[in-house]
């Protein structure tokens, strides 16, 4: 099978965009791909990348957490702990 002069094996074994980018179309085909994802697809790539627009979460707390461990100011309440795990 091939497709737009490219051999099915050299379009599976391309996984990512940064990949396919790479490839060089063959003399005399054009360069331009066209994808067309599934409304599933779509949905995922708007998630992706919302994700990526996030902040790191609790990142000033866990800071926080950081620099008290490291200074010997964290005791954590093991029965506290304990009670939480069981109450969930």
């Amino acid at each position: 099978m091939r497709i737009a002069g490219y051999s099915a094996n050299a379009v599976t074994r391309t996984s990512g965009l940064e990949r396919a980018e790479a490839l060089t179309a063959p003399a005399g085909v054009s360069a331009s791909v066209a994808l067309q994802l599934s409304a599933t697809g779509q949905l995922m790539l708007q998630a992706r990348q919302a994700l990526r627009a996030l902040p790191e979460m609790r990142e000033q707390p866990i800071r926080d957490l950081g620099a008290r461990l490291s200074s010997g100011r964290y005791h954590p309440d093991p029965q506290a702990i304990a009670a939480a795990m069981i109450a969930e």
